[in-house]
Parts: C-alpha cells; structure tokens; sequence
C-alpha cells in the first residue's frame, strides 16, 4: 500500500517472493484484495533464491514494489544488491522483509543495497515470547518517502527551556481532521516493547549483538556440516546456498513423517514444509539459535543417525 500510494496508484501489481513468510504473504493478499492491487508470486529457483531475471520478466512496467525477505522462509540469504537493482530498472520500489533481526549483527539491511524500504519483525530484540506474542514490528523508508511512511514519527527537539525532548513531527493534519485522506488512522501502542528492544540493545552494544549472530550462524553452520557427514539418508535441499539460523533438511520420507519419527526420539526437531504450500522440496525446516546447547544439537544428530 505504501509502494502503490508513493507511485500515485499507477501501477497496480505487487511482486513478492513465494520465499517471503507465508503468513505475511496472506496478510498481503487479504489488503491486496481489498485495494484491487494484484499480487504476482516468484517462485524460488534452483538456489532457493529469487531471480534477479525472474523479477525483471514478472515486473514488468506495471509494478509498483518488488518484496524479497532476506533471511528467506528457507533461511537462505537472498541477492539484494541485484534485486533492487531488479526491481528500480523495472520502476518499482524494492522492500525487503526480515523476521530474524538478529541476522543484522552480521549481515546489512537492504538500506546499505539501495532498497526504498526495509520492514519486519524485531521480538528476537529481547522481546520474550509468550502465548503468540508480543510482537515489535519496525518499518524504515529512504528519506524521500518519509511523508508517505503511516503512522507516528518521534523526532528529537528542545523545549523552551533548552532542555533535550520529544515530539511527533512529521505528522500530516490529515491524520487528525481529514480521516479520508490520512496514511494512517489506526496506531498500535508497541511503545513499550520498542523500549525492551531499546534497553536490550542497549546491552547488548553493536559487539554483542555481532557475537550473538556469530553465535547462531556457528552452531548452523556445525549443524549442516554435523548432518552431511551422516550419509545419503539425510540431505541439505540447498548446499550451496548461504543460510542464517534456518535450513531445509530432506530425509527419507515426508516433512511430516520426519517430525513424527524424530518425535518418537525425543527430540522436536523442526517445522514440515508441507504446513505452509509452496513449490520448496517436502522437508524439514530445522532452526538453531544461541538457545540451542550443545547437547541439542548432539540430540538431533543422534536421532537422524538412528533414523538413517
């Protein structure tokens, strides 16, 4: 909605990566219908990453953005560079969705690439989870769009006293007498988890949250080497392309069938694939973070070796 409002409504098709959450994607389609804005699905290639030609074919001149998440659904670190080069020959806005901010300690946003907007969730910023929630969503544009952004900026003044403050700015009237016309009308207050966020990073420093995703790739990383070496029983469905905290493991048999047998082990080993549709391999999408010991990892590795 904010691509096709920046673009003046002239162009009416959304390109998104079949790689992007698929509970984002139905979100989408739900406010894509209601706006008469068609959505073009891109499947993944043979990499498990969306094709910089692919986005070029689907866009064409009538797209208004071009969305890719990076880590995607699969895990996979996606091309961004080449997809918003993509995406802004094709005239559209390139937005990039991450739901792992952690991934930040090590990677750079698509700001650093040319992306116009880079959006997601930030709960992994110490935001404990409970019961589904809370969650911290964040929503960051280029400077150039930044009075088209919906709802509430906080921008740093002075009072009359000289003293440092806080007011919203950048707030259209529209937004409090002409309802009709305003970006936003409905704010959530996530003020308070946007300061655990704060006071975590806070703590955490740049270096902490750098070792922190170290810490995460590592133990993926030690994860797929540890599961390679099992055999042919168990496979990597992109070996070649680079991961964060995510991979899709293939074994013999159904992602479904997996979980069960893995359960019988005692371990909760992943997520099926076939849960949320898409045209990825049936398998199983195993997750490690710094939550993750050792002996987890020692747990998973045994029970595919049985399981072998």
């Amino acid at each position: 909605l904010f691509s096709h409002r920046v673009l003046r409504g002239k162009r009416d098709v959304v390109v998104v990566a079949e790689t992007i959450h698929p509970m984002y994607r139905r979100v989408l389609d739900t406010y894509a219908e209601a706006a008469g804005i068609e959505v073009a699905v891109i499947a993944p290639g043979n990499d498990g990453r969306l094709d910089p030609d692919k986005v070029h074919e689907t866009a064409g001149d009538r797209a208004c953005c071009v969305a890719v998440q990076s880590p995607n659904f699969l895990g996979i670190i996606e091309d961004l560079p080449q997809l918003a080069a993509a995406a802004h020959d094709c005239g559209a806005l390139a937005v990039e969705v991450v739901t792992e901010a952690v991934s930040f300690g090590l990677l750079a946003g698509g700001g650093s690439f040319g992306f116009d907007v880079v959006c997601g969730e930030a709960q992994s910023f110490g935001v404990a989870p409970g019961f589904g929630g809370p969650h911290l969503g964040f929503f960051a544009c280029a400077s150039k769009h930044l009075r088209q952004m919906p709802g509430r900026l906080a921008g740093e003044t002075v009072d009359e006293d000289g003293n440092r403050a806080f007011c919203l700015t950048m707030s259209t009237r529209e937004q409090h007498i002409r309802r009709a016309k305003a970006t936003s009308n409905i704010c959530t207050n996530q003020g308070l988890m946007a300061l655990a966020a704060t006071v975590w990073l806070e703590a955490m420093g740049g270096n902490g949250l750098r070792e922190l995703a170290t810490s995460c790739l590592a133990r993926t990383e030690e994860l797929k080497r540890r599961v390679t070496a099992i055999g042919n029983a168990w496979r990597l469905a992109y070996p070649a392309s680079p991961t964060f905290n995510e991979f899709l493991l293939i074994g013999h048999g159904s992602g479904t069938e997996l979980v069960e047998r893995l359960a019988s082990e005692g371990v909760l080993a992943g997520v099926p694939t076939t849960d949320w549709g898409g045209s990825w391999p049936d398998g199983l999408l195993v997750a490690v973070t710094e939550r993750n010991p050792a002996t987890d990892l020692d747990a998973l590795v045994s029970a595919l070796e049985k399981l072998s």
